[in-house]
Order: C-alpha cells, then structure tokens, then sequence
C-alpha cells in the first residue's frame, strides 16, 4: 500500500487512469503496484508532499 498526504499546496495523482486532486493536508491510499504519478499544476507554488509505503510478503 502506497499513502500520501499533501502536506504543502496542491498535488494531481494520476491512479491507473483515475487523476484526483489534492489539497493541503488531503490524503490518498492505493495499491502501489498500480501505475501512478503526482503532478504539481502550480508551478508558483511549491508542494511538499508525506509518503507511507508499506511492503508484505517474502523479502527474498
């Protein structure tokens, strides 16, 4: 599991093909092993954004 928290400005997570907006201190979680991507759309602003993963099964 893939979660991120836009901790500054604005964020656009693109999620397979599904692309959510996001704002100050808004949250997402999603399957990490789906394509995905963040975007910042305003470029006169900086984001700053707070990613948790978290791995299961064998390590080897």
């Amino acid at each position: 599991m893939e979660y991120v928290t836009v901790m500054k400005g604005t964020a656009a997570i693109m999620i397979g093909e599904e692309i959510i907006e996001l704002k100050q201190w808004d949250s997402v979680s999603f399957t990490a092993d789906v394509e995905h991507g963040y975007v910042n759309r305003d470029q006169e602003c900086e984001t700053v954004l707070h990613f948790v993963m978290t791995y299961s099964g064998s390590t080897t």
